[in-house]
């Protein structure tokens, strides 16, 4: 964010405030530029603040929703429900082995414990693998 629009987005705060605005026109009228240049630089400070820690929010929230993703191998998973669309770990439930001299290794997840419309994207290691 540059910084006209940073002392855009000041400006724009002290208009939709109805008090600084009066004390900011008294200013003006008055010849008082620092009072003025102070206001919207304080307001601009403010707003880039709120904005960066509703982002750090935001983050930190995304972050919490990692072990969504995760794989479990346990004797008893809940069940999963999901409405819409999500990126989800499985509970696998079976790992078999197959071939002459057991070298195949099949791994069966549950996603979801309801019937679903379609799978979309399979992810293995983040990357994306099938697209169905």
């Amino acid at each position: 964010m540059g910084l006209l629009s940073k002392i855009w987005s000041g400006v724009k705060d002290i208009a939709s405030n109805p008090i600084q605005l009066v004390t900011i026109g008294v200013a003006i009228s008055t010849g008082n530029w620092w009072y003025v240049a102070a206001a919207v630089s304080t307001a601009a400070y403010g707003n880039y603040q709120t904005r960066r820690m509703e982002e750090k929010a935001k983050a930190a929230y995304n972050d919490s929703l990692q072990d969504r993703l995760t794989n479990a191998l346990t004797a008893e998973e809940p069940y999963q429900i999901i409405y819409g669309q999500a990126k989800v770990g499985g509970a696998i439930t079976a790992v078999l082995k197959s071939g002459d001299k057991d070298q195949y290794r099949h791994i069966v997840m549950v996603h979801v414990a309801h019937e679903v419309q379609e799978i979309g994207e399979i992810y293995i290691k983040a990357r994306l693998r099938k697209t169905f």
